[in-house]
């Protein structure tokens, strides 16, 4: 089917594979995509991960499309570039975190709505919205996925690209009762990274 991410017998490079630090690494041809030469090799270096992962989360397993409210919980090196990700499909992109420095950040690049979760409520903030379509939670704790999915708005989705506690606790009305999905998103696939270079070469994405 093309899933490359969902192999059972999944080889990575710097992971099962060494090679990810390396000066120089051989590659499958395969797992090649060539970038523009008007793209900096430091963008360019984020692509197949940051970049990619949001992609994932936000496009083909969130559906986010014009639109669509989208919450980026725990904005970070993924989080930035869920924002460009986010604007591009149309949707309205709001993202939280602790860190002034990071919601200035996240403003100055496209966010929507920004905000530093120590002085605001964001249940309060989500419910005058009428709750979020689209969660991507990176914070990955069990209060986090469980916050996520009280953010969502019935039938809304929590895109889990975080992984720290290894269970998760969910109320079963919420998905049962309130038809709210979580979805994990992990990696990519071929396709999908070929996808997102070709944003990234025609100038329609820029890597953060």
């Amino acid at each position: 089917r093309g899933e490359t991410n969902r192999c059972s017998h999944l080889v990575r490079i710097g992971f099962e594979r060494s090679g990810g630090m390396g000066e120089y690494v051989n590659v499958p041809a395969a797992n090649l995509e060539k970038i523009s030469a008007q793209i900096p090799f430091e963008k360019a270096a984020i692509v197949p991960d940051a970049v990619v992962c949001m992609y994932r989360g936000l496009k083909t397993l969130g559906g986010v499309s014009a639109g669509t409210k989208v919450a980026i919980v725990g904005v970070g090196g993924l989080g930035m570039q869920g924002i460009g990700i986010g604007r591009l499909l149309g949707a309205h992109v709001t993202v939280t975190s602790r860190n002034d420095q990071k919601l200035e950040l996240a403003k100055s690049i496209g966010a929507d709505l920004t905000i530093n979760t120590q002085r605001e409520s964001l249940p309060e903030i989500a419910k005058k919205m009428g709750g979020f379509d689209v969660v991507a939670d990176l914070i990955g704790t069990r209060e986090s996925i469980l916050e996520a999915v009280t953010l969502c708005r019935n039938g809304g989705k929590v895109i889990a690209l975080a992984y720290v506690d290894p269970r998760m606790e969910i109320p079963s009305y919420e998905i049962v009762i309130r038809e709210k999905q979580v979805i994990g998103s992990r990696a990519v696939t071929r396709s999908e990274f070929r996808e997102v270079v070709n944003l990234v070469n025609s100038g329609r994405l820029d890597p953060h």
